[in-house]
């Protein structure tokens, strides 16, 4: 009886894991309708603090749509996208932290973070490289400088020691 319960469960948890990638495609799906629903006019996205679109909240969202294998082609608001939106306020990145989430969403976008915008976003930020090492603006956090070394790393430059 013992036996017959254990290869029961087995059965049942071999059925389960087979299962899985279909139930995660289902989720993926629905995560990417429901950023759709939550895109703003101008194409961004807010912070979930305010509705207002911030560079960080739309970069972090196209960096979901393209690991989720959403097309961001087909997330317009208004005629906007989020990469029209983050181009649009490129110029207005100054912090470590933006411009990190700037270059990591151009690059996972397949554009060109040095003219997204008509902007280059990797010599912004390398600027903020100081005598230490640490990279940020004087708000910028631990995460920030580490997002910013992802980002030099994705754009293929240097990182300082």
């Amino acid at each position: 009886m013992r036996k017959r319960a254990l290869i029961l469960v087995v059965l049942i948890l071999c059925g389960l894991i087979g299962a899985l990638p279909t139930l995660a495609a289902g989720d993926i799906d629905a995560a990417l309708d429901y950023l759709k629903g939550q895109q703003n006019a101008d194409g961004g996205y807010g912070s979930g603090f305010s509705p207002e679109s911030t560079i960080g909240s739309t970069a972090d969202v196209v960096l979901a749509i393209v690991a989720g294998g959403g097309d961001l082609a087909l997330f317009v608001q208004d005629g906007n996208t989020p990469l029209t939106y983050l181009a649009a306020n490129a110029s207005s990145a100054t912090s470590g932290g933006d411009l990190s989430k700037l270059i990591l969403a151009s690059v996972a976008a397949g554009e060109n973070p040095r003219r997204l915008g008509d902007v280059d976003s990797v010599a912004k930020l390398e600027q903020l490289i100081g005598a230490d090492g640490r990279i940020g603006a004087e708000i910028d956090t631990f995460v920030a400088h580490a997002l910013a070394v992802l980002a030099l790393s994705s754009a293929q430059r240097s990182i300082p020691d």
